[in-house]
């Protein structure tokens, strides 16, 4: 619950400000892509920068886990889609 939190909070201090309407679509569309290959939603799931270039600038991490981009794909489509 707590990476929860800290993935949203990452997201809307670091990343949601920076990004313009057509980057969240584009990296929408990518996590999106990732996650018919794999489950991101469950836990050790880890994907590489290259994955997702748009995001990668604003991680000071290797890779993203599946739940930060998991927590990031919901955010965004809340944005996009108004939901």
């Amino acid at each position: 619950m707590f990476g929860n939190m800290f993935f949203k909070l990452w997201y809307e201090e670091d990343v949601k400000p920076n990004l313009t309407l057509k980057d969240k679509q584009e990296i929408l569309k990518q996590i999106s892509d990732i996650s018919l290959k794999q489950p991101i939603h469950i836990q050790g799931i880890s994907v590489k920068h290259s994955e997702v270039p748009k995001l990668a600038k604003f991680s000071n991490t290797k890779d993203f886990t599946g739940l930060q981009l998991y927590i990031v794909m919901t955010e965004i489509f809340k944005e996009v889609h108004g939901k």
